[in-house]
């Protein structure tokens, strides 16, 4: 963000990263994704392009509320509905 946003902003450390509650946040939005095997099942269709285990250890990390987790699962997740979408996953 050099050049776009003022040095002053750009290089403050007193905002903490919203990383894992923003991450909590946002699988709170769909209760049934705070659900182990829902979880799966959302992420089924992406099964073939991501380590599903390592996607859910990364969700754990989550509901522990480590700040900078959830990366992976918002990713995996996006992924997974997109391919939904298209049809484009398993059956």
């Amino acid at each position: 963000m050099r050049g776009v946003l003022p040095e002053m902003v750009r290089s403050r450390t007193l905002v903490a990263h919203p990383g894992g509650a923003f991450m909590k946040s946002l699988l709170k939005q769909d209760p049934v994704l705070l659900a182990p095997e829902q979880f799966k099942q959302a992420l089924g269709a992406a099964k073939g392009y991501v380590n599903l285990s390592a996607i859910e250890a990364e969700k754990n990390r989550v509901d522990d509320g480590l700040r900078d987790a959830g990366g992976p699962v918002w990713q995996a997740l996006n992924l997974a509905l997109w391919l939904r979408s298209r049809r484009l996953h398993p059956a």
